[in-house]
């Protein structure tokens, strides 16, 4: 059932799991953050505190979920970005094209590759972020780029708080055209911290960490059109 919050008419819908999985990792520590489904039905994430993508391999049977790297993008290929460097990468965000081009939000250094198939090199998409800059935190590098999205005409990458903010970009020029803020329904408070973003069928989605919410939002008029609250599945001990 949906229910209308009080002055709202966003509707907020409850989400239920109808399957589960618990994923294996390679390593001891593995922070999954992003997700993309590729052409090929595929789904990739990133540990962000390991550069490389890795794939999420389903069993035929059973509920456990096994994490691989993903070979189509080995820690190799980003060497040339930035040669000697011997920290990982703080891969946040993957988004992808109607192309299978991946792109790629690097949080500490505030930059968006771009890949354009597997195997390829990859490019650091030169985007000016003057324009928004006044929502970036002066101190903290780790409240940066959290998701990247791209749609049909525009780019969106999510500044995950201090202030967050959704910005866009045009993807043929590289210049940024607007930020917006999207919120839950009834969320106070002046931040909206953004986790990822998604392009689906023609709308954006955000995924909103602090509130335990997934929006779906107008591309064209940056409005809320509808909310899911994953807020009891959360609180369940058993995820």
């Amino acid at each position: 059932t949906a229910t209308r919050p009080i002055g709202s008419t966003t509707r907020t819908l409850p989400l239920t799991v109808a399957e589960s999985w618990t994923l294996t990792p390679p390593t001891a520590r593995f922070d999954a953050s992003a997700l993309v489904r590729l052409p090929d039905g595929r789904l990739l994430t990133v540990n962000d505190k390991e550069t490389g993508l890795f794939e999420i391999r389903f069993p035929s049977s059973g509920t456990e979920a096994v994490l691989t790297p993903y070979p189509g993008l080995a820690p190799n290929l980003f060497e040339p970005l930035t040669p000697g460097r011997d920290l990982p990468w703080d891969i946040e965000g993957i988004g992808i094209d109607s192309t299978g081009a991946l792109y790629l939000g690097e949080e500490h250094l505030r930059w968006i590759l771009r890949q354009p198939a597997p195997g390829q090199p990859l490019e650091r998409l030169p985007i000016d972020w003057a324009p928004v800059s006044r929502w970036f935190s002066k101190t903290d590098r780790n409240a940066s780029f959290e998701g990247v999205a791209v749609g049909d005409r525009f780019l969106y990458v999510a500044n995950e708080r201090d202030t967050g903010r959704i910005l866009e970009i045009d993807r043929k020029t590289l210049r940024v055209v607007s930020d917006f803020q999207p919120r839950p329904p009834g969320a106070s408070g002046d931040d909206i911290h953004y986790t990822d973003l998604c392009w689906f069928d023609g709308e954006l989605w955000a995924l909103c960490r602090e509130h335990r919410r997934v929006l779906c939002i107008n591309p064209h008029t940056h409005a809320v059109r509808l909310c899911f609250s994953y807020f009891p599945i959360e609180m369940d001990p058993k995820y």
